[in-house]
């Protein structure tokens, strides 16, 4: 029953924001060491089992872009913009639903994935413990009201909420303490650390 219903569902553009500077992390966060791969490449590999995946690029852009099985695009004024100029770069024309992962957060879990592309409406990712995580989904409807907000945050007002059993879909990191942190729960070894809000 359910891959008779994923096979029927809408295909859904996933954008990935990795133009950013990684001025805390040291280094460029899309490069970073995900299990043995770069942590982008993690990112595609993820997503495209049921996303169309496009990755916005804008630090370093040529060796992200390298490490990408998929469409890239270029912020070119990454170092004056903010993330959401990032999302509409990435949407461009696409009329469909899409899904936004920052790349500074945890691959997303199949179970996630599939329990947000289950929603057909915008949608943000609750882990076990309360907290919202990514990727969000924005619904068609919102795609369209995107140009005239000011972040993400505030499109996602009254998005629903998607209860998971997630340990990892809030955690996201800016220094590499942080990440380690992170990529430590990642691999089973510790408890999830406090989630930024």
């Amino acid at each position: 029953m359910l891959a008779e219903s994923m096979s029927r569902a809408p295909t859904t553009l996933a954008v990935v924001t990795a133009a950013g500077g990684s001025t805390r992390m040291g280094q460029c966060k899309a490069m970073l060491d995900w299990c043995g791969a770069p942590l982008i490449s993690a990112h595609v590999t993820a997503l495209s089992r049921r996303c169309e995946v496009i990755v916005v690029t804008g630090f370093d852009a040529d060796r992200v872009s390298s490490a990408c099985s998929c469409s890239t695009v270029h912020n070119s004024a990454w170092s004056t913009t903010a993330m959401i100029d990032s999302v509409r770069l990435g949407i461009g024309r696409w009329a469909g639903p899409v899904l936004v992962q920052p790349v500074d957060t945890v691959p997303v879990e199949a179970a996630v994935l599939d329990a947000l592309l289950a929603i057909q409406r915008s949608a943000v990712p609750i882990d076990q413990a309360g907290h919202p995580g990514h990727p969000v989904l924005i619904a068609p409807q919102d795609v369209e009201r995107l140009a005239d907000q000011p972040h993400l945050r505030a499109l996602l007002v009254d998005a629903t909420e998607v209860w998971t059993h997630s340990r990892l879909c809030a955690l996201s990191f800016n220094d590499m303490e942080a990440y380690e942190r992170v990529l430590r729960v990642a691999r089973g070894g510790l408890e999830p650390p406090t989630p930024r809000v």
